[in-house]
């Protein structure tokens, strides 16, 4: 703070400083100042700053070391998102009635993995490479963990999908996962108030549609959810919907999101679901947009659009049919 001072007491924009003529910035020495008296990002998240995207202020972070810990979880989320055979070890399936392929079975480690770290995911595989199964084996991974582990399985795990897909979701459980009991929240003879608390206690798995959990949404609320699924999460790239603002005020330790089309019509639709995955990750709406959306939009090679894709790779898991 004493050098930024000196610099700018010097009341011009080319200062002799450690022995060199150098040339200043005063908005940004200003900026600094602000930042450092305050304190600034001392309560920011440092994960993100880690990862390239932290910033103070309307100062950006060109270049973070980052030490201890915090350099280690970094390098084991680079290593998910590479999906190392060191992730970690193979989730368990005990009841799973069939056989994931090896990509699928990649991707049950990495949602476990980020799932088991407190960290939101994002499975984006292409359309017909098995979203559903992987999140399946998870769930059967997770409840058997819970249940091994002696702790609080919550009440269950809640599956949020388009109504088209709720039979296929009762289907594929049947068959994949037939020890699990599945409660389907629909139709008009469906649980409400008291019975509704009820059959969420007595299911391993809960699933319902966008619609129905806003119009339940009560009921909804006031279940301690383990873990929440979006199916079709493209669902909720609006975050001025009824439906994105529901699914953001449950707060379910573990969220999954599923979609084929991760950026649908503009990088802007990440803001939506990663606050649901991982909330302020990204910061603000409106600052995302000024420091990603705005920059990228002009210049899709733009060095905002690289460090944007270098924070949400560990968090992100898209494959395509091609590969």
């Amino acid at each position: 703070a004493e050098e930024i001072r000196f610099l700018l007491d010097q009341g011009s924009t080319l200062v002799y400083f450690r022995d060199r003529w150098i040339e200043v910035d005063r908005g940004i020495l200003k900026e600094a100042l602000r930042a450092l008296e305050k304190g600034a990002g001392k309560n920011a998240n440092a994960l993100t700053f880690a990862l390239g995207i932290g910033h103070i202020g309307t100062l950006e972070i060109e270049e973070v070391k980052a030490h201890g810990w915090l350099r280690g979880l970094g390098e084991e989320l680079r290593s998910s998102s590479c999906l190392s055979s060191q992730v970690s070890s193979p989730p368990r399936l005990a009841g799973f009635a069939g056989e994931l392929r090896d990509y699928q079975r990649r991707g049950v480690e990495w949602l476990s993995f980020l799932t088991a770290h407190g960290f939101g995911a994002l499975l984006a595989d292409d359309m017909g490479l098995g979203k559903t199964i992987q999140v399946i084996a998870w769930v059967l991974g997770a409840i058997d963990s819970n249940r091994r582990q002696s702790t609080a399985v919550g009440c269950g795990i809640l599956i949020v999908a388009p109504l088209t897909l709720l039979s296929n979701w009762r289907h594929e459980f049947a068959k994949f996962a037939p020890s699990l009991k599945v409660y389907v929240h629909q139709g008009e003879k469906r649980h409400l108030a008291s019975g509704f608390r009820k059959a969420v206690a007595e299911a391993d798995v809960t699933i319902t549609s966008y619609n129905l959990l806003v119009r339940d949404y009560t009921d909804f609320s006031e279940i301690g959810w383990n873990a929440l699924v979006l199916d079709e999460a493209q669902a909720i790239k609006n975050p001025d919907t009824q439906a994105a603002r529901a699914v953001r005020a449950l707060t379910p330790p573990k969220r999954i999101a599923l979609t084929g089309t991760p950026v649908e019509n503009s990088v802007a639709d990440l803001w939506s679901l990663e606050e649901f995955l991982n909330p302020g990750f990204l910061g603000g709406r409106k600052d995302f947009v000024d420091r990603f959306v705005k920059p990228i939009a002009a210049d899709e090679h733009s060095a905002a659009g690289k460090r944007l894709r270098h924070a949400l790779e560990p968090f992100v898991l898209r494959r395509l049919k091609s590969d």
